[in-house]
């Protein structure tokens, strides 16, 4: 009795251990993902804007293909808020930050 109380014992404290011992951030890359149909991504464009612990991400994907045939998959640590903006911020930097020549 005294060895299945030790054994009870050490399986509980184990659990325990792994429980507590989880991760608290993820340090991963997402990925883009095809169904059996071949999409074309010829184009990504992320801006990344970091305030305190928030980070907003304007993200554009350029591809040729069906949108039900692809998932961009991106892990994070909380539900995101998602919206759709308008892809004049990535013209607007572009003109601002591009390389330009002068003559």
């Amino acid at each position: 009795m005294l060895k299945s109380c030790r054994v009870m014992f050490v399986l509980a404290a184990a659990t325990i251990a792994v429980i507590g011992a989880k991760p608290n951030q993820a340090h991963a890359c997402g990925g883009f993902f095809c169904s059996n149909s071949p999409v074309d991504q010829s184009a990504e464009r992320i801006i990344f804007a970091k305030d305190g612990p928030e980070i907003t991400a304007w993200i554009q994907v350029v591809y040729s293909g069906s949108a039900e045939d692809f998932a961009w998959v991106v892990p994070v640590s909380a539900v995101p808020e998602l919206d759709v903006a308008e892809d004049r911020i990535f013209s607007v930097l572009d003109s601002m930050t591009g390389p330009q020549i002068i003559p």
